[in-house]
């Protein structure tokens, strides 16, 4: 399960980063592609803060605080291997720490993160964030651990 768990971990921050590094290499400022049925918009944008754009002023502070978390993240998926079962667990932090370690990469090489996956929506609000697939990955582990967290007290 350790190998697993650093696969995917390694998986998930070197596919976001290979996306990322394509999207800001390629794409214009502005520039879209529209894809999937019309459902998803594949654009570039730099945000500079958390998700949606909280503290952009404060880039140190981003810096810091992404930091901290991905730390977090990898030191608990390391107590998790010393525990049996936990399988939900385990692979949840493995999909946090893959899209913390990419995003904070992102945060202190660039300065900013790479987002470039939107969706296509009536609501202008929800049309108009960005996410990347670092993001989705966190997102996803959140679940399994909130998931298996539910189970465990039952």
């Amino acid at each position: 399960m350790i190998v697993i768990c650093i696969l995917l971990i390694v998986l998930v921050a070197g596919t976001d980063l290979i996306c990322k590094w394509y999207v800001d290499s390629k794409f214009r400022k502005g520039e879209s592609v529209i894809c999937c049925k019309e459902k998803i918009t594949v654009r570039k944008v730099h945000n500079k803060g958390m998700m949606l754009n909280f503290l952009e002023k404060r880039p140190e502070i981003v810096k810091i605080c992404s930091f901290i978390a991905m730390v977090m993240a990898l030191i608990y998926q390391m107590f998790l291997f010393t525990k049996q079962g936990r399988l939900r667990e385990k692979i949840g932090v493995a999909l946090i720490s893959g899209g913390a370690l990419s995003n904070t990469f992102d945060r202190i090489k660039r300065g900013y993160v790479v987002d470039y996956i939107g969706f296509n929506h009536k609501w202008k609000k929800a049309a108009d964030v960005t996410y990347n697939l670092g993001d989705f990955a966190i997102f996803a582990g959140a679940f399994l651990v909130l998931i298996e967290n539910l189970l465990k007290e039952k």
